[in-house]
């Protein structure tokens, strides 16, 4: 093999690759080093003499052909330690507990394990998780490089592992296989060299695919043949498209006898596929290593994160500005301190440094550093570095909530997370953008109607009508050839392939689309079957009776572009060409000569009256050619294969084919349409009524037509009948800007009164091509389409799909979620800030995209409004505990400055501090994290408000924030202003034993440890068993911890038996965190009974729907009775005003005839319900909640 990287003309960048050339013994060599150390070696040395790597022809550097060796891993044994820590220390906050670890040890004023070993902790964790990922790849790799292939040289078949396999060796692949690198394919084991692959692991489709070998080739078939055949492949640079060629490059193979052959990606097999229903294939090596097309399409897409983490670094970010004002505060009184006579000989005579002692007097600088590094180790506390690992283990349990389903059904399937990441995001999403087909419909087809010579045949109504209609003796010639013209189209028209079942022997079609195997199985029903297909014949039995071969001259593939598929057949008829597509690809080529215009209309408003019905539709036509027309074509064709471009081209091979297809695609003549039924999925409508009820954006992103877009939407309750639908369907830009500004008048006018005149935005591909990009449309538009209540977007490509998703991700800054189901969705995903996929009929590739993929669309609702509302709750009280619980710890650690002098020396002892944020304050937070809920599911999919408020900022705002701040700061001021108390009184036992300073450390360490678990369990709505074994853990163990250090040592002996024998120490235990705590369990009540939340008033109505449960079980007793009367008693007040809210918070729309005449009802109800008010006012809960907690 030789192997280049440009052409023959330098200015080329092209990739060559030459087999079967026999290797000089220096080469052969220079190949077998290559694997060894000394040849690694080799290639470092060499890497920094770029000279010995330029081509001796054009003096530039040659192309460094990798073997299909694959490492993905990022550490080995050697680098693991330095490289991991290097990209740990990236992070700015594991700098700053290293700099503290660094400054304990040069002035140690605590242990110096008080803060290497949180830091070493930290670093563990993460070091352990990074290397286990990383096995995890070695493993995979290991398999991968150590696969078992065959190479073919000099007749004879070698054993080969993969990794050794390079560009331009020749394999021998059999059935089964795994294809190991990119293949050309030379020949086959079936006729006319046909092959079929998997490539499931590519994109997902578990349906084979047929390849074909070279035509120049596939008729070698043994191994001497093939060794015997040399040539050169020139084709395109390696890239990661799987299913196209780039627009300025080509490839072709040429024979040493200079015959020339296109290559094509039906020629070539990828790494990664698997070989099927086909006993071997012979291919020469392309791409291998790093360069195949599957290893080019895993390069990151870039991870994400979640928007609270943004905040959370707001947050680092204003603990240090507070940490450095404790800093330098601290520094200013240190500096005063020492100046001052009350704390210098003769007031202060302990602090004199004279003895024998003291051999030299430290000098100003020297004092002023180690204070600096004293306070500075001291305050980095004050940042709980536990948080980060808290929050990383919670989202792992979150996670797997969100796999798990209780009392799941027998089809159920569970759900995939692959970016735990994102959990907290799923409760804060504003805009949901939702593909259609397979995504709200179930993509599997049904043909419904044709629609051939004006006439409609009812498939699904009458089954065979179709086939009825061509067996009726009184049909015309005329008709009949026009019918039996359709369905040969169909029948010929695709690139299924038909295959019999091993098991039942019945006729299956394998279809990469759906539509084509809903088509030709109807057209079987009808009684034309598709019975076999090969790459240059096609075998059509009708009717069980006459059996038809046509002979297939070409076939023009189905693209994007195009947007019509064709194929040319021989028959004894003549040369013909049968083409279906898109409606308007098709009428605009269609021959208005050959064709009846008023047919030409008719079918035009029956193909748009199937999409307004919500029907696929595809638009079926054919032409006749002569031998002259298809011998040019032919030629335009073939050249436009073989072309080799480069950068210089205006056009590519791509552009060529595309312009040779239309040439001969014109002139069409007109046979009818097809209309495919795609129903929607299981309740799609309850659950996109819920969501936006919910306060939640719906924009709909299909490629389907403007008629059929809109039917879904009114289908889907996306659109509802009373709205108004702003159509911006434009051709060119000067209406688009007429018609935008048009629509912003409109809104404009309904802004005033915002219940009424609710619009639906509808805008086709066209149009939004003129929006994108255009600075002033889009703030133009992004001005409509938050003031209407849906958004559809129709006729778009997966471009213009992802384009949209980051518009409104960029000038809205709200949280958007994309989801679909097919490989065109993967951009739109992947731009979104939370990617879902559904798991459908269009193979995994946007499954394997996304964060979060599942089955059905209706699992959307419980992702977002229970686990994502539970999550962003849980994360929000972890996060606003951990910092509260650290400010609290330190800013009482500051009070003691004016104590202690300003001398640096800890309030603490040093093992409490080194188990504060591991141990004692480590488990309750984390448990409440994974379990805390404040309203039940059931009442979360009653009110799809709840979910609202979330968004609004319910549990993360400026306010909270502020609240938890200044309650850190207040419990910080009583917990030093009663350990002051303690301290200047004087505590003492019976045995008049005052507290020295082992005790006080021991008992400002307890007092806020009390403090801020009392806080915690504050925030806790729902118990749960782990909480309570958190609970109790930290506490128990607090006390285990300290016994244990006093028995070993690490405590001065008696201070704990001492302590606990001073009556005054329980009393401050008890009395201290009850005054720090009041004001907070004061305004919690007060805010519960007076200004309560939609959440808070539901708690309440569960509370009494679980006191109704514990009245049913109780006696007829006279307890049973007091307690019975008390429950009525509430249970009429709080039924009234929850009766008379509660149209407020639910989901319902207001415009909805029912919710009206319920508010009548209701109006009259509330009458009857102020008189029972008198009687229990200043009684209840909910009755005081005011109607602006309640609001939609």
């Amino acid at each position: 093999m030789r192997a280049n990287g440009e052409g023959e003309e330098g200015s080329r960048q092209l990739y060559e690759v030459e087999f079967n050339v026999p290797l000089d013994p220096a080469q052969e060599e220079a190949r077998r080093l290559d694997h060894t150390t000394w040849g690694r070696i080799r290639k470092v040395l060499r890497s920094g003499f770029p000279g010995r790597d330029l081509d001796p022809r054009t003096r530039k550097p040659r192309y460094k052909y990798p073997t299909n060796n694959i490492k993905t891993t990022k550490y080995t044994l050697v680098t693991f330690l330095p490289v991991n820590l290097l990209f740990q220390f990236k992070r700015f906050y594991n700098i700053y507990f290293l700099c503290a670890a660094i400054f304990v040890c040069a002035e140690p004023s605590l242990s110096p394990v008080t803060e290497i070993l949180p830091l070493a902790l930290v670093l563990t964790i993460t070091a352990i998780k990074d290397a286990l990922e990383d096995y995890r790849r070695y493993q995979q790799d290991k398999r991968s490089n150590s696969l078992e292939c065959t190479l073919v040289r000099d007749g004879a078949l070698i054993p080969i592992k993969s990794k050794d396999i390079r560009p331009g060796d020749v394999l021998k692949i059999c059935k089964n296989d795994k294809i190991p690198a990119d293949v050309v394919l030379l020949s086959s084991s079936m006729d006319e060299g046909a092959c079929f692959v998997e490539t499931s692991e590519l994109d997902g489709e578990t349906n084979l695919k047929r390849k074909s070998a070279l035509t120049l080739t596939c008729e070698l078939t043994r191994s001497e043949q093939i060794s015997k055949l040399t040539g050169k492949i020139t084709t395109e640079m390696p890239n990661e498209r799987l299913s196209r060629a780039p627009k300025n490059t080509a490839g072709g193979i040429r024979s040493k006898a200079e015959e020339v052959a296109p290559v094509t990606m039906t020629n070539v097999a990828l790494r990664g596929s698997w070989l099927k229903n086909t006993e071997w294939v012979y291919g020469v090596v392309l791409y291998a290593g790093v360069d195949t097309k599957m290893m080019r399409n895993l390069k990151n897409t870039g991870l994400k994160f979640s928007t609270m983490e943004t905040k959370l670094n707001r947050m680092i970010v204003g603990i240090f500005v507070f940490n450095a004002f404790l800093l330098i505060a601290s520094m200013c009184f240190a500096y005063v301190g020492q100046r001052s006579e009350y704390l210098r000989a003769p007031l202060a005579w302990y602090t004199t440094q004279e003895g024998p002692e003291f051999v030299a007097t430290p000098t100003s600088a020297r004092v002023f550093v180690g204070q600096l590094m004293n306070f500075y180790v001291i305050y980095t506390f004050v940042i709980p570095i536990s948080v980060f690992i808290s929050v990383e283990l919670c989202r792992v349990v979150q996670a797997m909530f969100l796999k798990k389903k209780k009392k799941a059904p027998k089809n159920w399937t569970r759900m995939h997370v692959r970016n735990s990441n994102l959990n907290e995001d799923l409760g804060a999403v504003e805009y949901i953008f939702s593909d259609k087909t397979g995504t709200l419909t179930r993509n599997v087809m049904k043909l419904s109607k044709w629609h051939i010579g004006g006439h409609t045949f009812h498939e699904l109504q009458q089954p065979g009508s179709l086939g009825q209609r061509m067996r009726d003796p009184s049909i015309s010639d005329e008709e009949y050839d026009l019918l039996m013209a359709f369905c040969r189209n169909i029948a010929i028209c695709h690139s299924v392939l038909p295959c019999e079942d091993s098991k039942t022997g019945e006729l299956l079609y394998e279809a990469q689309s759906p539509d084509e195997s809903a088509l030709l199985e109807a057209l079987r029903d009808n009684g034309v079957v598709l019975k076999a297909k090969s790459k240059d014949s096609v075998t059509v039995e009708i009717f069980g009776m006459i059996v038809e071969t046509y002979t297939v001259l070409k076939v023009l593939e189905f693209t994007s572009d195009r947007k019509c598929m064709s194929v040319i057949i021989d028959t004894p008829q003549g040369i013909q060409l049968f083409c279906k597509g898109a409606d308007n690809v098709i009428l605009s080529r269609a021959d208005t000569a050959e064709n009846d215009p008023l047919q030409m209309r008719q079918l035009d408003s029956t193909v748009r009256r199937f999409s307004i019905a919500g029907l696929r539709t595809l638009m079926l036509a054919w032409r006749p050619l002569s031998p002259e027309e298809y011998r040019i074509f032919d030629e335009a064709y073939s050249k436009a294969e073989c072309h080799i471009g480069d950068s210089e081209d205006a056009q590519g091979r791509e552009e060529l084919i595309r312009i040779a297809c239309e040439s001969i695609e014109g002139r069409l003549r007109l046979l009818g349409c097809t209309a495919i039924e795609d129903r929607l999925q299981d309740q799609v409508p309850e659950t996109i009524e819920y969501l936006m009820d919910a306060d939640i954006k719906i924009w709909l992103l299909t490629g389907d037509k403007q008629e059929t877009a809109i039917n879904i939407g009114i289908s889907s309750r996306l659109i509802s009948p009373a709205m108004k639908i702003l159509v911006l369907n434009v051709k060119v830009e000067r209406d688009c800007r007429l018609v935008l500004e048009y629509f912003v008048e409109k809104i404009k006018e309904r802004i005033e009164p915002p219940e009424k005149d609710r619009y639906a935005l509808v805008v086709n591909g066209e149009s939004l091509a003129f929006v994108l990009g255009n600075e002033i449309f889009e703030d133009m538009f992004l001005q409509v389409g938050t003031n209407c209540h849906s958004v559809i977007c129709c006729r778009v490509t997966p471009l213009q799909k992802a384009l949209v998703v980051k518009l409104v991700r960029k000038k809205l800054h709200k949280v958007t979620l994309a989801i679909g189901d097919g490989a065109n969705d993967i951009s739109m995903i992947q731009a979104a800030h939370v990617g879902v996929g559904i798991e459908g009929m269009e193979g995994a590739q946007a499954a394997r995209s996304s964060d979060f993929s599942f089955k059905q669309f209706k699992n959307l609702k419980r992702l977002l409004t229970i686990h994502g509302r539970y999550s962003y709750l849980r994360m929000s009280k972890i996060i606003f505990f951990s910092f509260y619980k650290s400010i609290c710890l330190i800013t009482v650690q500051f009070w003691f400055g004016f104590m202690n002098g300003w001398s640096g020396n800890a309030l603490y002892d040093e093992h409490f501090l080194t188990l504060w944020n591991m141990v004692f304050t480590a488990l309750l937070p984390i448990a409440v994290a994974c379990f805390e809920k404040d309203v039940e599911e059931e009442s979360i999919g009653r009110y799809p408000k709840l979910y609202k408020a979330v968004k609004d900022g319910l549990y993360w705002n400026t306010l909270t924030i502020a609240g938890w701040g200044i309650a850190s700061l207040w419990h910080s001021g009583v917990l030093f202003g009663g350990i002051f108390g303690s301290v200047t009184h004087g505590i003492v036992n019976g045995a008049s034993d005052a507290m020295d300073t082992a005790m006080l450390s021991f008992y400002a360490g307890s007092l806020v440890l009390i403090t801020v678990t009392l806080k915690m369990l504050l925030m806790i709505s729902h118990w749960t068993m782990p909480i309570y074994v958190a609970f109790g853990v930290s506490m128990v163990g607090y006390l285990i911890v300290f016994i244990g250090l006093e028995v070993v040592g690490f405590l001065e002996l008696g201070v704990f038996t001492v302590l606990h024998s001073m009556p005054l120490y329980y009393l401050g235990l008890i009395v201290i965190p009850v005054f720090c705590l009041l004001p907070d369990y004061t305004f919690a009540f007060y805010r519960r009974q007076f200004r309560p939340s939609d959440a808070e008033i539901i708690q309440e109505d569960q509370r009494l729907a679980k006191m109704k449960q514990q009245q049913q079980l109780l006696g007829k007793g006279k307890n049973g009775k007091g307690v019975q009367d008390d429950l009525e008693d509430q249970e009429a007040m709080m039924e009234m005003d929850v009766r008379r809210k509660q149209h407020d918070i639910h989901g319902g729309v207001k415009g909805d005839a029912k919710h009206d005449s319920e508010e009548d009802e209701e109006d009259e109800e509330d009458e009857e319900d102020e008189e029972v008010m008198e009687g229990y006012r200043g009684v209840g809960v909910a009755e005081k909640a005011p109607e602006k907690n309640l609001k939609a």
